[in-house]
């Protein structure tokens, strides 16, 4: 309705960089497509993808979001990014790293290195790929 517009606009026009237009077309995008359940949920997982405290309720919330994959403690991040399917080779899970576009935990990685306890949160890992792309790692 014309009043939500014009109080995005506004928004976005008191600050462009926060992108409220821009979430908020995500969000109704998403709406028509899969549901208010589904955009809500999506919604709220993108909220804890770029945050560094994850709580326990962030944690359970991304779970009814992701995919989850089991890989085994001392499973290399190339490794789990093939296995979940983030990359299809070795050879492009290398090229991601580098390129910066790997985040454990909200944390970008730039080398490989084993997975392993430290890097639980609550019983998980979140392993994301760019903006869009993520999964929750849990130990075998």
């Amino acid at each position: 309705n014309k009043p939500e517009v014009d109080d995005v606009i506004k928004e976005f026009k008191a600050n462009p960089s926060a992108r409220a237009a821009q979430k908020r077309l995500a969000y109704e995008v998403t709406a028509l497509v899969h549901g208010r359940v589904e955009a809500d949920k999506a919604q709220k997982a993108a909220g804890v993808f770029r945050r560094d405290d994850i709580s326990k309720e962030d944690m359970q919330n991304l779970k009814k979001s992701l995919e989850l994959n089991e890989v085994a403690p001392g499973t290399t991040i190339i490794g789990a990014l093939r296995q979940s399917g983030l990359a299809s080779s070795n050879n492009e899970a290398l090229r991601f790293l580098v390129q910066g576009a790997i985040y454990i935990n909200n944390k970008k990685i730039d080398k490989d290195r084993e997975l392993g306890e430290a890097d639980l949160v609550h019983g998980y890992v979140q392993l994301r790929r760019g903006k869009n792309s993520s999964v929750l790692l849990t130990f075998k």
